[in-house]
């Protein structure tokens, strides 16, 4: 398996992408729930093999093969696996002696995110195109008595959506087994804000800047830059960091625990927020006109220590740095990382370059914003090559 390569390659370390439901372009990043796993990626032979689905039905998906340049067809896919995830987990909710029931109720009784999670999903399933915000005000504003009567409305996909994270959730698990049988820590990937059609926001709506509907006040995005002249607008709502650090932060909190029971390292991917974060406001067409707003720094990275003594945390630094979220990084010495095409762009050497690379960081040849590093070597002239 993937755990057993890596490690006969001598690695020590398998960075992974968030687990989470992918949103907007298939992205993990935008997704309806920060701690549901994503169900397209279960192995449906593991449930054949469990007897909850039959030989027939695994039938390879007839899709014309695509090429290495190609987007994948995840239509194709969702619409071939949504059918077949749906009949596993009926027939196990249908099989009351099926040997997987008690670690089934264990699960669903231990993990807290569950029971809101799958009732936000659920109703999405029945209409993926409304967001929370626009459902009844009574739903939106989580009345018990329509809460329950949902809950009742919707119990069967509900319970259906239960049965999908945990056959995620049992499957993540025996690749966890297999990485730490092969010495493989899994480091984890946590995205700085979540999508505003999500359960996170619909159940913390004030832990959010929204309006009285639930809409967004401000947005999420990063000023102009080396990447884009108009800067990036990414769409997430802010986080009213003030309420958070009132309860001590216990929503991150919460989040990191869940990210840490699936990984050994998370990634907090966008540090620098947490030091000053752009904000844009909410009907923006670009970033341009953003600001500067202060993060909640030290009282954040103090709770977090807190929580985990152990501080198993990367900080993804990169970017638009300035000497405060520096001086939040190595005055608490946390893991940062570097990035060697990033070395040679700057006389005197910066951070990036190998002669600077301190001991606590990882070291990467590039990001997904960068070209490959044969493809940086061939574009270099003879100078920096030499250099």
């Amino acid at each position: 398996g993937v755990a057993r390569a890596l490690a006969s390659t001598g690695a020590g370390v398998w960075q992974i992408l968030p687990l989470t439901y992918t949103g907007e372009e298939s992205s993990p990043y935008f997704s309806a729930s920060a701690s549901a796993g994503n169900p397209w990626l279960v192995d449906l032979r593991d449930l054949a093999a469990a007897g909850l689905l039959d030989a027939d039905e695994l039938v390879t998906l007839a899709v014309r093969r695509t090429r290495g340049d190609e987007p994948v067809d995840f239509d194709a896919m969702r619409s071939w696996k949504r059918p077949r995830l749906h009949a596993a987990a009926d027939r196990f909710l249908a099989d009351e002696a099926h040997p997987w029931w008690a670690d089934y109720d264990e699960f669903v009784a231990t993990a807290g995110w569950l029971t809101d999670s799958c009732h936000f999903l659920a109703r999405k399933e029945v209409d993926p195109a409304t967001p929370w915000w626009e459902w009844p005000v009574p739903m939106r504003r989580r009345d018990p008595s329509a809460m329950e009567r949902s809950a009742i409305e919707h119990a069967a996909v509900i319970a259906r959506e239960q049965v999908l994270q945990y056959f995620f959730e049992r499957q993540w698990r025996a690749v966890r087994r297999r990485a730490d049988d092969a010495g493989l820590l899994v480091l984890g990937d946590l995205p700085i804000y979540v999508a505003p059609d999500s359960a996170d926001v619909w159940v913390h709506q004030d832990q959010f800047e929204l309006d009285a509907h639930g809409r967004m006040t401000a947005q999420s995005g990063v000023p102009p830059d080396y990447f884009s002249a108009t800067g990036q607008l990414w769409g997430n709502p802010l986080y009213r960091w003030d309420v958070m650090e009132a309860d001590g932060f216990s929503w991150w909190t919460d989040r990191l625990r869940r990210a840490l029971e699936q990984t050994d390292i998370v990634r907090i991917d966008h540090f620098r927020a947490l030091s000053a974060y752009w904000s844009v406001a909410a009907e923006a067409d670009t970033a341009i006109g953003g600001s500067w707003v202060s993060g909640p720094g030290q009282a954040f990275v103090d709770a977090v220590r807190d929580a985990f003594p152990g501080m198993p945390i990367v900080a993804e630094d990169l970017g638009d740095l300035d000497e405060t979220v520096r001086a939040l990084r190595d005055d608490n010495e946390l893991v940062g990382m570097r990035v060697l095409q990033f070395g040679f762009d700057a006389d005197p050497p910066g951070e990036h370059h190998p002669t600077q690379v301190v001991e606590r960081a990882i070291v990467y040849t590039g990001t997904h914003d960068n070209d490959t590093l044969a493809g940086w070597w061939q574009g270099l002239g003879s100078r920096l090559r030499a250099r």
